[in-house]
């Protein structure tokens, strides 16, 4: 089973899918149908966003809808199997999760692989995990940097900062500071909050970049921002040791010459 953090790391990501999903949809509130009708609609004709959207509703939403859960499954998996990427994603959590649908790794890590294999960067990252640290699948440090990556370069935060941590230890790669530190301030652009604390720390130290207080300090500060504790005890030292000119430069955003 996956360990509590990952469980909730991954729940949150299928609750976004769904959320985003439904938040995009079109409200078509001038015809006088509900949401859920027009979805009706659209899934019989075999929309597969409508067959998501609509499976959300039964799962997560009106129990009063007939069919109840055991329909969200069904719409859920007709949209999987039609090849929707969210749908088989969200369809691997539930069947690792055991829950709703009966626990089959098999199964689980079938689906999160097609979702991934569909450039899904969601499913790429969570894939990239399960292979690196052995859940439901084999270890193998190669394939998880590899499916990794390819989420990383869809600017997925959270594959970024894996990304770094794998430059920095060599696993799966051969380990380079500087694309260690490349792949951090990319999450940190990202708004990873560890990401910028260790970008922070990275310029305080001039690892893997040159050493630079004033960028240091700009990026602990946004680390702090975002409630790192560690960084703002940094950043609080640090400021005690910048110069009225360093200090200045970090009001006006320019690095240290």
């Amino acid at each position: 089973m996956l360990h509590n953090n990952k469980i909730n790391s991954w729940y949150w990501l299928v609750i976004l899918a769904f959320f985003h999903a439904l938040t995009t949809a079109d409200l078509c509130a001038d015809t006088g149908y509900s949401e859920v009708a027009r979805l009706q609609t659209l899934a019989a004709a075999g929309d597969l966003q409508a067959l998501y959207n609509l499976s959300w509703y039964h799962l997560h939403g009106d129990a009063n809808l007939p069919g109840g859960r055991a329909k969200g499954v069904e719409l859920l998996h007709q949209a999987a199997v039609g090849g929707l990427p969210q749908a088989q994603f969200s369809l691997s959590w539930f069947y690792q999760r055991g829950d709703i649908l009966a626990h089959s790794p098999d199964i689980a890590t079938q689906w999160l692989r097609r979702a991934a294999e569909q450039g899904y960067a969601d499913a790429q990252y969570s894939l990239s995990w399960w292979l690196r640290d052995g859940i439901l699948v084999n270890r193998d440090a190669v394939e998880a940097f590899r499916w990794m990556r390819l989420a990383a370069l869809q600017d997925h935060a959270d594959a970024c900062h894996a990304l770094g941590w794998a430059y920095y230890r060599g696993e799966g790669i051969a380990a380079n500071t500087t694309e260690a530190f490349a792949w951090f301030a990319r999450g940190g652009e990202l708004g990873h909050v560890d990401s910028q604390a260790i970008v922070g720390a990275a310029y305080l130290r001039g690892e893997g970049v040159g050493q630079d207080l004033v960028q240091a300090y700009r990026w602990l500060d946004h680390a702090a921002s975002g409630g790192h504790e560690k960084a703002r005890h940094t950043r609080d030292s640090l400021k005690t040791k910048l110069s009225p000119t360093q200090l200045d430069r970090v009001k006006r955003g320019a690095p240290d010459p």
